[in-house]
């Protein structure tokens, strides 16, 4: 965590200016990981039981530290906490118990594991009178003042009293009037953001929202992916290269556009650098070119669908995984069944999607601890511009490939994208092979 070494200017409010000229309270200008945690996550409403529940357990975890410290821990927490899943934590022993307090780097406090064990069982338990969710949110002020100082912020309130106590009631541990009021101040339902400091910054009116992105965006299946999913109520944010086509879709589903070619780093870091959330990424850019025989094999060819099937899906998630951890994300791999089943005159494509096949299978081994869900969706046959692409705008050899055969649309796949991500965080569907009636890949 780098601390920062900028002298700050303390307001008459009590609110400090920061090296980037916004004001924040004391606590959030002592890091760059704090302010960043102050401007996209610190008020923003949540309301999903996950990460209602993990903010009740990081805040009595928080007790005599502070949150800098806890905030630096969150990704190890989760992770010995499987993503601060309810139903795993719940399944917890003594034994675990001993296990966990031998981690390097665990806090070490027998009680507070033990808490957060009890307030698994305890949310458990709730989901059948409502919910946590419903519960928390039941307690929400009917009118609340924003403070016009620091010092007029509050520490508790009689609504984080009363929700202690029914907390309490219902099993939770560590969960006094301050921590719950620090839990209400964190989640959203109070909102005591001092006048004049640096707003949020995720989305404006779409903080509260999910956010999905789809690479790969502007046209085929990226496109219908976006606006089916922006039905669904998601705030999506469509990136390709291609930034007049990724405007218009914008527009039109209320979405964010960015450009983004997958196949550069430095394009990739600046693309991350404006998602400052993600709990849902489509990784739809890809593509093949040629269909030659590996004795006539065009190197740059292979090299382009290497670089963008493969590495490009890489380098998003990498960039974008610390966000998807946050959120206890989806990542959703867009393969083919290429990857499945080999062709004459398809091996680099073949290569390419056999590739993000397995690239797919490690994501889903390496991020499990992390609360993140991995699924590959491989299409057969789609009608859309991947031929016209493949045969570098030959519309002929491109049209011959679906004249005469029953095809999917992109709206096929983009459905398939709509199921698996709206299905509960506790479903993980692995892979998913969807092709048109006719076509028998085995």
């Amino acid at each position: 965590m780098r601390i920062t070494t900028h002298h700050p200017e303390l307001t008459e409010s009590g609110l400090v200016r920061c090296e980037d000229g916004g004001l924040r309270p004391p606590w959030a200008a002592v890091s760059d990981e704090l302010r960043h945690y102050y401007d996209t996550e610190w008020g923003a409403p949540v309301t999903d039981e996950a990460h209602i529940f993990e903010r009740i357990c990081l805040e009595g975890f928080q007790s005599g530290l502070s949150w800098q410290t806890i905030l630096a821990k969150r990704p190890l927490l989760r992770k010995l906490f499987h993503g601060f899943d309810p139903d795993e934590v719940a399944q917890f022993t003594e034994a675990d118990i001993e296990r966990l307090m031998q981690v390097p780097g665990m806090i070490r406090n027998r009680r507070k594991i033990a808490a957060v064990i009890a307030n698994a069982k305890a949310t458990i338990e709730l989901r059948k009178s409502g919910g946590l969710s419903h519960l928390v949110w039941s307690f929400r002020p009917a009118h609340h003042e924003r403070p016009t100082t620091v010092a007029g912020i509050a520490s508790t309130s009689p609504e984080s009293t009363a929700l202690a106590k029914e907390l309490k009631r219902h099993g939770f541990q560590f969960v006094g009037p301050t921590t719950v009021y620090a839990t209400m101040q964190a989640i959203g339902l109070v909102d005591d953001r001092v006048v004049g400091a640096a707003p949020l910054v995720r989305y404006g009116e779409h903080m509260s929202e999910k956010t999905a992105v789809v690479t790969g965006g502007s046209s085929g299946i990226g496109e219908a992916a976006a606006r089916a999913l922006a039905a669904d109520g998601w705030h999506v944010i469509v990136a390709a290269r291609r930034l007049e086509n990724l405007q218009r879709i914008a527009k039109e589903i209320g979405g964010t556009a960015i450009r983004l070619d997958v196949t550069d780093d430095d394009s990739v870091a600046e693309f991350a650098a404006q998602v400052s959330r993600c709990d849902l990424l489509v990784n739809n850019a890809g593509g093949a070119k040629g269909l030659d025989p590996i004795a006539e094999a065009d190197v740059a060819d292979w090299q382009w669908m290497y670089d963008t099937n493969v590495m490009g899906t890489m380098r998003v998630t990498k960039a974008l995984l610390p966000r998807l951890t946050e959120a206890h994300g989806h990542v959703v791999n867009i393969g083919s069944i290429a990857g499945l089943r080999s062709y004459r005159g398809g091996a680099g494509y073949n290569a390419a999607k056999h590739g993000v096949h397995s690239l797919s299978h490690v994501m889903r081994m390496e991020f499990v601890d992390a609360g993140v869900r991995v699924t590959e969706i491989n299409p057969g046959r789609v009608q859309t511009d991947f031929s016209l692409v493949r045969f570098k705008g030959d519309a002929e050899r491109a049209n011959a490939v679906y004249d005469g055969h029953q095809n999917l649309v992109a709206d096929d796949i983009a459905e398939t994208i709509r199921w698996v991500a709206g299905l509960p965080s506790h479903v993980n569907i692995d892979q998913v092979v969807v092709t048109p009636q006719e076509q028998v890949i085995w």
